[in-house]
């Protein structure tokens, strides 16, 4: 997220009328990995046609959405940075979950239910566990003991409880050995949707219109990209991330049985690290700077963004796909979710973080994922 200092400058800021809609200022690191991006994204999609193993397709894809989920990252913040330290906010958590979006529609849309379920869960995880724990660790390893607003970060974790409790509710009930009728499960799961939609629509709007909801303002640099070049590179890769996720869901199941991989371990695990890339390069990035305010609202964000707007998302719209996806989780992910909302509403309780506190969520997560990958292939 970007602020303004208030001070004159002859540099372009968010403000300044100097820098044109359409301005553009790319870095060389950002053009090489532009490159990266298109051979990558182009290997990918024709990658089956001309005999490239679904092994090598499903990692040349991966690198492939993971650049472009980067460059969206870096899009969304450039555009950011003429609206506001909040609307700012709003859309990197937004924005940030594109590749996840995409990848789970046509996860959806191939029938992947389960990998879809679980992909929904293993972001939830892996923003609590593994996106903020290195964010603690990073601030704090440089700047010792880092203070965040108890107030934003409250807020956050009581609505992830909020959200994980609506997700986890369904699958309780339904999992108490009483026989229902599948359509009324599918019309609780729209009615969960629903819920979860209108909360979140709530807390955007006492996000951007309570002050003490997104901590303190701090400067930073200007912007490099004036909003109409920001946008229009912004529906670019979102355009191109679509061909290319296609081609990434086709050999999932191909990779899991080659692999030997359980399709519970590719949705908790990977589906959800590629597509959190921005997430984990922002926030890694500001918890360095020392602005843990920031940290704190890019991992947790994401997580509500998954929750309480990705997941309902898809269930309504999984009609339109050609399957019907319910909100009814399997009981591993039910303790995925839980365990990611548990520990948010913990680490916020003090307004503190330590690196300590980093590592060990870093930890509990790789535990996590360890006892996935040794999951018995099938099993849920």
């Amino acid at each position: 997220m970007r602020y303004t200092t208030g001070m004159q400058t002859d540099e372009p800021t968010p403000t300044n009328p100097k820098l044109a809609p359409f301005a553009l200022h790319v870095s060389r690191r950002d053009q090489i990995l532009g490159v990266f991006a298109v051979a990558l994204s182009v290997l990918a999609v024709f990658g089956r046609a001309v005999g490239i193993p679904d092994v090598l397709v499903f990692v040349i894809g991966g690198g492939a959405l993971a650049i472009l989920a980067y460059g969206i990252g870096v899009a969304t913040d450039e555009l950011g940075a003429t609206a506001g330290p909040r609307v700012s906010g709003v859309l990197n958590a937004t924005f940030g979950n594109i590749a996840e979006l995409v990848i789970a529609g046509f996860a959806l849309r191939a029938g992947l239910l389960e990998i879809v379920r679980a992909s929904i869960a293993g972001s939830v995880l892996g923003n609590t566990l593994l996106v903020l724990g290195l964010c603690m660790f990073v601030g704090g390893w440089r700047h010792g003991v880092q203070r965040f607003s108890r107030v934003a970060a409250s807020m956050n974790g009581t609505l992830l409880l909020l959200a994980a409790t609506g997700l986890i509710a369904p699958a309780l009930l339904l999992t108490t050995g009483v026989a229902i009728d599948g359509n009324k499960e599918e019309h609780l799961s729209v009615v969960v949707a629903i819920v979860l939609l209108v909360v979140y629509l709530a807390s955007l709007r006492f996000y951007l219109t309570t002050p003490e909801a997104g901590g303190e303002e701090r400067a930073s640099e200007p912007a490099h990209w004036g909003w109409g070049s920001a946008a229009v590179i912004l529906a670019i890769l979102a355009l191109v991330t679509a061909p290319v996720a296609d081609a990434f869901v086709a050999v999932l199941e191909p990779t899991a049985q080659a692999l030997g991989l359980p399709e519970l371990f590719l949705g908790l695990v990977i589906v959800p690290l590629v597509g959190n890339i921005p997430e984990n390069l922002v926030g890694l990035t500001v918890a360095w700077r020392g602005d843990m305010d920031f940290a704190m609202v890019i991992a947790l964000g994401s997580s509500l963004q998954v929750a309480l707007m990705v997941g309902p998302v898809l269930a309504l719209l999984s009609p339109l796909l050609g399957h019907r996806l319910t909100l009814v989780f399997a009981p591993v992910e039910i303790v995925a979710i839980a365990a990611g909302a548990l520990v948010t509403a913990i680490v916020s309780v003090d307004g503190e973080s330590t690196w300590i506190e980093g590592l060990a969520l870093v930890a509990v997560y790789i535990i996590f994922a360890a006892a996935i990958y040794v999951w018995p292939v099938g099993a849920i």
